[in-house]
């Protein structure tokens, strides 16, 4: 029975997995990701002629005026209907992954480029993924905002970023959108490093301070969880006594090795993760969710303008670095607001400034390079 709440060192894996989903730019990056895809296969379709163009220009139109950014809404696209020009289904409303095929076939016989053929081949296998990736991300958007239980279970709070990361990886991104892409994809690597942390090792994992990427943090974590599976599965035999393997063995690995050197290390050395700027924004949006959140259902709350660590305060504290409360409440684009909702504000600082003041403390500012 999984636990009703676990909590990490940095928040709670509930509200980490569902800021995912309340951040409107990342829903409409996804949706976007999900209409371009669409919008490529609309027009590989009309150029090999298996669906009128003039159809072709009028769904195009519509990707472009719907502009969608809720997840439920997008997905719809994946099931529109075109009727073919020829062949035995001609007339007949078909979905994407049948006139995908028939523009294989029509390719196919007349020898067209291999190029052309093996982009709509392409398009036949990813589109299989796509749908189910985004049925998968519907259901969890779903699960985020009408289902007020906390989910901590450990697949689910793994399924959730690792579907975005695939997502992310398999679909047409629209132009300009690296930035976002690239921090939307960050944050997903903290919260698989946040949830294995939270639910195999129970504590910080140490990562040395000359590599302090959330990539580097989830490897040490992955790699802790291989040594822990060995551990505990130590002895386990199986029919004829056979040993089964455990995951990430090394064939001639002891206790000796540099892997489990490192382990111990982490084990017994309380070392504070190193991280950016844009680590620690990410890491107080995360705060800034979870006080939210937990606000909504106060009748006397003014609202975000009240958070403490609204995106307008965020700016501060990376431009000015505060290293106190005092030097906090004196930040200039926070003093009015503090003044403004003070009451709110000194609630929040009681209950959340230790671990800001810690994620501030850990930062590597450019200054300090």
């Amino acid at each position: 029975m999984p636990n009703e709440e676990i909590i990490t060192p940095t928040g709670q894996l509930n509200g980490l997995w569902r800021s995912l989903f309340t951040e409107p730019k990342y829903q409409l990056l996804l949706s976007s990701g999900c209409l371009l895809f669409v919008e490529n296969i609309i027009r590989l379709l009309a150029k090999v002629k298996t669906i009128d163009a003039t159809d072709a220009e009028r769904s195009l139109d519509a990707l472009k005026r719907a502009r969608f950014s809720d997840l439920s809404e997008t997905t719809k696209v994946l099931f529109w209907k075109f009727a073919p020009i020829t062949g035995a289904d001609a007339e007949m409303e078909q979905r994407f992954a049948r006139l995908l095929f028939l523009s294989r076939k029509i390719l196919d016989d007349n020898h067209a480029d291999s190029d052309l053929v093996a982009r709509v081949r392409y398009y036949e296998l990813s589109l299989v993924e796509v749908e189910r990736l985004f049925g998968v991300l519907r259901h969890c958007r779903n699960v985020s905002a009408h289902e007020l239980r906390p989910r901590t279970d450990f697949g689910w709070c793994l399924l959730v970023p690792s579907t975005i990361l695939r997502v992310l990886e398999v679909c047409d991104l629209p132009p300009g959108s690296d930035e976002l892409t690239q921090e939307l994809r960050e944050l997903c690597v903290y919260i698989l490093t946040q949830t294995i942390q939270g639910h195999v090792v129970g504590q910080e994992l140490a990562v040395p301070s000359n590599q302090p990427t959330t990539e580097d943090q989830l490897k040490y974590a992955l790699n802790y969880l291989g040594q822990i599976i060995r551990r505990e599965t130590n002895g386990l035999t199986g029919a004829g006594n056979k040993v089964f393997p455990t995951p990430l063995e090394e064939p001639e690995a002891s206790e000796s090795s540099d892997d489990i050197d490192l382990i111990d290390a982490m084990e017994s050395t309380a070392v504070k993760e190193a991280i950016s700027p844009e680590q620690l924004r990410q890491k107080l949006l995360i705060i800034k969710h979870q006080i939210d959140e937990s606000s909504t259902e106060k009748n006397d709350w003014p609202g975000p303008e009240a958070n403490i660590v609204q995106r307008a305060i965020i700016n501060d504290v990376i431009m000015h670095q505060p290293r106190s409360i005092e030097d906090w409440i004196r930040m200039p684009d926070t003093a009015w607001r503090y003044q403004k909702h003070k009451m709110f504000m000194d609630q929040q600082l009681e209950e959340h400034w230790p671990a800001i003041f810690d994620l501030i403390g850990s930062t590597v500012w450019p200054s300090d390079n």
